[in-house]
């Protein structure tokens, strides 16, 4: 009797086959809904990555835009031009004696022309600035600064 299994036996391993079969399907519907759930929540993680992405975007171009209004309020942004061509040229003139001609000339007025597009033009349009001592290198300097 060793090859055969007796009836209790069958009815038993019967029963053990049934709840192995209702848990597997247990098992099956619980991986089911948590795929359902994975892809629900990759969605979700879709979809707040577009609006963290859109939100950063207006973030960046209401940053301009206020920088654009600061600067047509700024108390400097009004002085008239000669007024600003005086005041750079005293803050030129009021570098240290120590420093080197050359380093008056150009590091000075760049370093002036370097704070905004309208600086810039106003250091570069205005001889007295760029002409005591050595000739400075205007045309590598408008080069390396028209990203401003």
């Amino acid at each position: 009797m060793t090859g055969q299994i007796s009836a209790t036996n069958l009815l038993a391993l019967k029963e053990q086959l049934h709840d192995e079969e209702g848990t597997r399907r247990r098992l099956a519907l619980r991986l089911e809904a948590t795929r359902a759930a994975v892809q629900q929540a990759q969605h979700a993680l879709a979809a707040a990555q577009l609006e963290q992405r859109i939100l950063e975007a207006q973030l960046v171009e209401k940053d301009r835009a206020l920088a654009v209004q600061r600067r047509l309020v700024s108390p400097i942004a009004m002085l008239a031009h000669d007024t600003l061509v005086e005041i750079l040229f005293w803050v030129q003139s009021a570098v240290p004696e120590h420093w080197t001609e050359q380093m008056h000339a150009t590091h000075v007025a760049y370093l002036l022309a370097s704070v905004s597009q309208e600086w810039r033009r106003v250091v570069l349009s205005t001889p007295r600035m760029i002409s005591k001592g050595a000739n400075p290198d205007v045309e590598h300097f408008t080069s390396s600064y028209n990203g401003l």
